[in-house]
């Protein structure tokens, strides 16, 4: 014969307890996985991993076009350029001989339209009788003839 099972008694208030507990322990986790997990921090770092990923790019493409530079650099013809450009350098037997332009440039005009004067290549030639200051004019003399020497009488 067939035995057949009671029937399970309802533990009601029981059951119910158990999912309680359940839900509490499931809300602690939840707390504490909120609270020792700093989200911020993980998206603080995510966005430094991106900045240093794309700088380690931007050095790469850098340290490839050095590279190239370097080679162009071993090259005897890039040497003697760079040699005759930057420091002058001239091959035995040769001379080095510069041409030097003039550079200046006036940034301002003379009242009567002529170049700035700070050049004194441009300053037009003063008769000594007419000059009266700068290291070689006339100095005023004493009454005797003699270069007045200021207001001392110590000597």
């Amino acid at each position: 014969m067939a035995s057949a099972r009671p029937p399970a008694p309802d533990h009601g208030p029981l059951r119910l307890r158990g999912w309680l507990v359940i839900l509490g322990g499931a809300a602690t986790a939840a707390v504490i996985l909120t609270a020792w997990l700093p989200v911020g921090a993980l998206i603080a770092q995510h966005a430094a991993l991106s900045a240093a990923s794309s700088r380690l790019s931007q050095l790469s493409a850098e340290g490839v076009a050095l590279t190239a530079e370097e080679a162009r650099l071993q090259t005897p013809a890039v040497i003697d350029q760079l040699a005759r450009e930057q420091y002058q350098l001239v091959e035995p037997g040769q001379r080095l001989v510069q041409v030097l332009t003039p550079s200046f440039r006036p940034t301002s005009q003379r009242a009567d339209g002529g170049p700035f004067p700070g050049d004194p290549g441009y300053a037009p030639v003063v008769d000594p009788a007419d000059a009266t200051s700068g290291p070689h004019a006339p100095r005023p003399t004493s009454s005797r003839g003699q270069p007045d020497r200021g207001t001392s009488r110590g000597c």
